[in-house]
């Protein structure tokens, strides 16, 4: 099977790949974040809650899903999870 290059010169395979990287990357981001957060409590004596859960894969797909709907110009709609 034959890809073409996009305008930007990478195939389609690529810019889903980079899309699921960025995917990755920011959820980890944020995870790291709720983390940090957890433990500055903890070190406070504060209630940190419940610790955070790594993101599972349904939920770095399903952001890499957004992130790909918003750059192919469908229609986009953003819900915020927390």
């Amino acid at each position: 099977m034959i890809q073409r290059k996009s305008d930007m010169g990478i195939t389609p395979s690529e810019m889903r790949w980079q899309i699921l990287q960025r995917a990755i990357s920011r959820s980890t981001e944020r995870y790291e974040l709720k983390l940090k957060n957890w433990k500055d409590k903890l070190a406070k004596n504060q209630d940190p809650g419940i610790y955070p859960d790594y993101p599972s894969n349904d939920e770095i797909f399903a952001l890499a899903e957004e992130m790909k709907t918003f750059v192919s110009g469908s229609s986009y709609v953003h819900e915020e999870k927390e």
